[in-house]
């Protein structure tokens, strides 16, 4: 990350290993040092942990002995922002791959802890700063392997990319990573920037040596939610979407009862896999029992509940889950049958190219008995769709 900002012409102070008084100078060294309007990034990678609602950047000598000592030795995310707010710089961006648990929360009697408490908390961003984080507020981050996790390279290549305003390289950085972990990691970031930035300006736009175009800012509206972004799955070809399918309905088979915590924490994060994990899981019922010759029996089945956790999966664009919620309605199995419904559902699943949405499609629309030229249509689709195949064993 050093040289990748070093080659985009940033003057970076490099730290590592830090304690609690080190970060305190360094911090306090570099918001006095910035120029004015100029662009200050500061990018952190350890560890990282929420205690009482407030987060913290954990120095190699913090004794990690009990709760109370944190706001005591670490150093605060919050005194981080307020150098930045105060100093003369134009932007800030601060970068915190270091989404952690709280390692001093109680064990519960059950398998899982509060989950709730978990990773780095919401924080409001001062104005002309934007907080990246490497996952979702109240969630946690893996370390990945090698030298560099995922989210770093990630960004990494992405800060590189030109005519990408300073949002989108976030937004990209967030789509990357979704599709690579399956939403089992979902990048976030908070902004309160109103103007456009590039880290490499497009072709033909002259930039201040601050990296702000020349001339008048642009002002822009951006989304804070991620979900109105473009998703991972967006760009999967069919055999990924078979394979996704396959892979779902084996995870769905082994699925236990007391997975229900950790699953509904990643679907309350966003996680669309989770989602329609918990959906298919609630329909077919969460309690396993083996009868004669091994034969595998469910039950404890919630339709409601399977219902509610397709729809929200299906609202995201997930053609899985829409396709699993339309075949329930085609069927009238747990809900009152909708063909309509099922249809539009269909509909929109087969805008992937996902060959159970186009199959399940073509078979509606053959017995809706459609015009001659629909009909050659959707017979041309279901032998397309035939010949691409059904979901099977991915290859390894």
């Amino acid at each position: 990350m050093a040289q990748t900002l070093r080659n985009l012409g940033f003057v970076v102070t490099q730290k590592t290993d830090m304690s609690r008084q080190d970060m305190r100078q360094a911090v306090e060294k570099f918001g006095l040092g910035l120029p004015k309007d100029s662009v200050a990034l500061v990018y952190y990678a350890g560890h990282g942990v929420q205690v009482q609602g407030k987060n913290y950047l954990m120095p190699v000598d913090t004794p990690m002995d009990r709760e109370q000592s944190v706001p005591l030795n670490a150093y605060a995310l919050s005194t981080l922002l307020e150098h930045l707010s105060l100093s003369k710089s134009a932007l800030n961006i601060v970068v915190m791959d270091a989404c952690r648990n709280n390692p001093f929360e109680p064990e519960k009697p059950v398998r899982y802890r509060n989950w709730r408490v978990e990773g780095w908390a919401p924080v409001q961003s001062p104005r002309g700063t934007l907080i990246a984080y490497s996952t979702a507020p109240g969630e946690l981050a893996a370390d990945g392997s090698g030298e560099n996790s995922l989210y770093t390279r990630t960004l990494a290549d992405a800060l590189k990319q030109p005519g990408l305003p300073l949002e989108v390289v976030f937004k990209r950085v967030s789509e990357t990573v979704r599709k690579a972990t399956k939403d089992d990691q979902i990048p976030w970031f908070e902004s309160s920037v109103n103007e456009e930035f590039f880290f490499v300006p497009p072709h033909g736009v002259k930039v201040a040596p601050s990296g702000w175009p020349s001339g008048k800012p642009v002002a822009v509206a951006s989304s804070r939610s991620l979900q109105s972004e473009p998703q991972w799955f967006d760009r999967l070809t069919v055999q990924e979407w078979n394979e996704l399918d396959w892979e779902l309905q084996q995870r769905t088979k082994h699925f236990t009862r007391d997975e229900v915590p950790l699953i509904e924490r990643k679907a309350q994060a966003g996680n669309v896999l989770a989602m329609t994990t918990l959906g298919l899981a609630y329909r077919q019922g969460l309690d396993k029992t083996t009868g004669p010759s091994t034969q595998v029996r469910r039950s404890g089945a919630n339709n409601t509940m399977a219902v509610r956790w397709l729809q929200r999966a299906a609202a995201s664009g997930f053609a899985i889950a829409q396709t699993e919620l339309g075949e329930m309605y085609y069927g009238g199995r747990g809900v009152d049958r909708d063909v309509a419904r099922a249809r539009s559902l269909f509909e929109a699943a087969a805008q992937t190219g996902y060959t159970r949405a186009r199959l399940n499609l073509a078979q509606v629309s053959l017995e809706q008995g459609r015009s001659q030229e629909d009909l050659q249509r959707v017979g041309k689709d279901l032998l397309d769709a035939l010949m691409k195949g059904m979901p099977t064993v991915p290859q390894r």
